[in-house]
Parts: C-alpha cells; sequence; structure tokens
C-alpha cells in the first residue's frame, strides 16, 4: 500500500523522476553493457557551470575535463553565493549542511531534482540489505522531526542517539521487539550499543524480526558486523554515504564488495600531495563530481577520504569499480613521530588485541607530540598494562601518550563517536 501511495505521489508531483532513477540504477548494476555516457554529462554540466554558476566562469578556458583543478571545502565556504546557478531561487533551494566531522560544517543547496535522485539512491540501494519500500524500519537520526502523519506513511521510527545510556537503550530495544521493526538504519557506534546490550540481555535472533541492517556516517568494523549479526540473525551492510551527494558506494551481500554508484557521480583518487589523479593503483584522495546537482554544481570536489579503487567481477554478478579500501576521512588519523598520517583502518588494528576489554575508545591527537586516548571499559586498567608500550612501538617515543579509564565517552552534537580526534590537522 505505501509502495502504491509513493509511486502515485512520484508520478504526479514528479513525473516518476524517483522510480525513473531507481530503474536507471538497477539497469546498470545488472548490466555489463550499461552506458550512461559520462562524458557527455561531464562536459554538459561543466558547460553549464561556466554559463550559470559566477564561480565557475574562470572555467571556460579548460579544453577538458582533466584540466579542471581541485575544489577544496574552503573555497565553497568562501564563495557560497558564486556556486548558486542563475536559474535557481535561492529561496527555492533545499539547504544542507555536513556534520563538522572533518572541521567546521560546510553549507551547500540542491534542487527539487537532486532530492529526488537522492530518495531514488536510498530506495535502491536499501533493498541490497533487504528494505521493500513501506517495511517498518527505524532510523538513527539527529535532530530531526517529521510529523506522526509522515511516520505513519513512511513507517518508521526515529530514534534519536544524542545521549546513549541504560534509558536509550532500554526503550530503542523495546522499538524493535515490540514493533517489529523489520529494517534498521544507523551509525555503526549505536548499532555495537544495541546489539551489546542484547546480547547482555541474551536476547538471540529469535527475539527479533530484523531482515537487514545498514550502517552508516561511520566506518563498520568486522567486531560490530559480527556482533550485530550474530544477535539480530540479519546481514549488516555498510553504505558510504555524504550529505555533500548522497549513496557514493554500497556493499552488496554477497561478498561485502563496496560498489560504486557511478551512474550519479564521476569518482578519481588523486595523489596524496599533489592535484593529480593517481597514475598508478593505490590509496589517494577521493574527488566527487556531482553529475546532476545543476542549482550547485560540485566539479572534482574533495571530500576528505582517502580510498584506494579497483576493478571487480564479483559473485553477486554486478561487475565494475569497487571501493577497494576505505581508509577514512584525512582528519581522522593519527601522525606519529616521524610525521606519517596512520588511518583509522591501522589504529583500529592496533587496538584489536584489547578488543574484548573495551566498550569504546578514542584517540584525540593535541599535537605532533601529545596524544590523549580514552578507554571506556569495565574491566581492572591492569589488564592494559601491555597497551601502552604496545603503542608507542607504533607511534614512536618521542609521542607523549596520555591513557585514562572512562565510565563514558560523550558524543559529538552530530550524534557520532568518532574513536579518533585529530586537533592538528582540523588546524
Amino acid at each position: 500500500m505505501r509502495n502504491y501511495i509513493l509511486k502515485s505521489k512520484d508520478k504526479l508531483l514528479n513525473k516518476g523522476r524517483i522510480f525513473s532513477k531507481v530503474e536507471e540504477l538497477k539497469s546498470y548494476y545488472n548490466s555489463s553493457n550499461f552506458n550512461n555516457h559520462k562524458n557527455d554529462k561531464l562536459n554538459a554540466l561543466l558547460r553549464y557551470a561556466v554559463t550559470n554558476s559566477s564561480f565557475y566562469t574562470s572555467y571556460a578556458k579548460y579544453k577538458n575535463f582533466d584540466e579542471i583543478p581541485v575544489l577544496k571545502k574552503e573555497h565553497i565556504k568562501e564563495n557560497y553565493e558564486k556556486f548558486i546557478s542563475k536559474n535557481f531561487e535561492k529561496s527555492k533551494l533545499y539547504t544542507g549542511s555536513t556534520s563538522g566531522s572533518t572541521g567546521s560544517p560546510l553549507r551547500f543547496f540542491y534542487s527539487q531534482q537532486k532530492k529526488d535522485i537522492r530518495q531514488a539512491e536510498l530506495i535502491f540501494f536499501n533493498k541490497w540489505a533487504g528494505y521493500e519500500v513501506g517495511m517498518k524500519h527505524a532510523l538513527n537520526a539527529i535532530g530531526s522531526y517529521k510529523s506522526k502523519l509522515k511516520l505513519f506513511l513512511q513507517n518508521e521510527y526515529l530514534i534519536d542517539p544524542s545521549k546513549i545510556d541504560k534509558h536509550f537503550l532500554i526503550a530503542f530495544k523495546k522499538i524493535i521487539v515490540d514493533k517489529n521493526v523489520k529494517f534498521y538504519i544507523g551509525y555503526p557506534s549505536v548499532i555495537r550499543e544495541i546489539a551489546s546490550y542484547c546480547q547482555q540481555l541474551k536476547l538471540t535472533p529469535k527475539d527479533f524480526r530484523l531482515k537487514g541492517i545498514i550502517s552508516t556516517g561511520e566506518p563498520l568494523d568486522e567486531y560490530t558486523r559480527e556482533l550485530a549479526q550474530n544477535i539480530f540473525g540479519c546481514k549488516v551492510l555498510s553504505r558510504y554515504s555524504s550529505l555533500e551527494f548522497g549513496v557514493l558506494a554500497h556493499e552488496c551481500s554477497e561478498e561485502n564488495s563496496f560498489h560504486l554508484n557511478d551512474v550519479d557521480y564521476h569518482i578519481e583518487v588523486f595523489d596524496l600531495e599533489k592535484d593529480i589523479p593517481l597514475e598508478k593503483p593505490g590509496v589517494g584522495r577521493l574527488i566527487i563530481t556531482d553529475l546532476y546537482n545543476y542549482a550547485f554544481p560540485l566539479i572534482r570536489y574533495e571530500i576528505g577520504d582517502l580510498a584506494e579503487i579497483s576493478k571487480l567481477n564479483c559473485k553477486c554478478g554486478k561487475n565494475g569499480r569497487v571501493l577497494k579500501s576505505l581508509n577514512g576521512r584525512i582528519v581522522d588519523s593519527l601522525i606519529d613521530s616521524e610525521g606519517r598520517k596512520l588511518s583509522y583502518g591501522h589504529i583500529n588494528m592496533l587496538m584489536f588485541p584489547f578488543q574484548d576489554k573495551v566498550e569504546r575508545f578514542q584517540f584525540v591527537q593535541e599535537s605532533l607530540t601529545e596524544i590523549n586516548l580514552k578507554i571506556q571499559t569495565k574491566a581492572n586498567p591492569n589488564q592494559f598494562n601491555d597497551l601502552r608500550s604496545h603503542l608507542i612501538n607504533e607511534f614512536g617515543k618521542k609521542i607523549k601518550l596520555h591513557i585514562s579509564f572512562v565510565t563514558f565517552i560523550d558524543a559529538f552534537k552530530s550524534g557520532k563517536k568518532p574513536f579518533i580526534v585529530n586537533k592538528v590537522l582540523k588546524n
């Protein structure tokens, strides 16, 4: 019924744009011969931006797309108005902003068409984890409001994880169990909290009706994935998305491969130091071009993540480009005594031997020579006697490491709990 209502609304108000995009995505991933004419779309976007967005006026000098420079966040912050296309009224555009996990928040705008495309991406990729339109689901969201009617029509329960304590976990568990929630989208840190709580209650998959879980907003570690899958009895897939764009990549259920959304975005990997594409496969900076946000064009935008891209003939039947590795936000790295950046994946592996004793940890790099580590644990601190030497061997002896044991690590205003905060890179 809800699926019928959404399709009718889309046909009436949006000329069927949402479900047409769903079909386009489906065609791309189901066919090795699909051609989405990306070069034509890139050239059309560039021509439009040069003519209609004053920031890009100077780009008329570039003869081909490969010559276009990298767009930094500071460029946008300093030129908000110049990015807006003259063909759109600012008052009629949707406004968005990043959570500020990579520094100060970034404000941006997008059109109704782009909003519809983002919704289509969610409908399409959610299905990979078992979601069907109208299915009863729970969603982690901070400061979000929807009317009771909208929540009813979407069959949705909004769960605000701003403050995670026992009362929150009791209420959350009650919703999932008593309301027979079939699908859950949340931050990995929250997924881990609720899964751990249900494990303490000795709950099993028989106590839940969940068909799938999607983690988003933070890196999903394998410990959290396996814990949640064992407790809830369903697949946990990770989504790589951003507030600036939408769904950039999504894991499949067969191999957990991160398939790129090459339909809606042009995704490149650049050298770590130079503003040029990588010549050989390897880890580099992700550079994104949105093929459809004509109201606020973002062309060769550096999103702030490090990744490696490769091609894969996946067992799921979807062939093409995948994220071979996603090393995380550039600011979500630590700097060792030699000036090298240690990614969150590496830090997570360093902490893995202590995983059973640690509920949560957070590194805060105060300076190039000082790192604070908070450990949320119920274990005796004496069980971590080897931790300091273990970490110093990796960070270098010039690093002053302060370790404190706490009962709770507070979340940011966004509701996220990053396990690495680098004040050096933010400054």
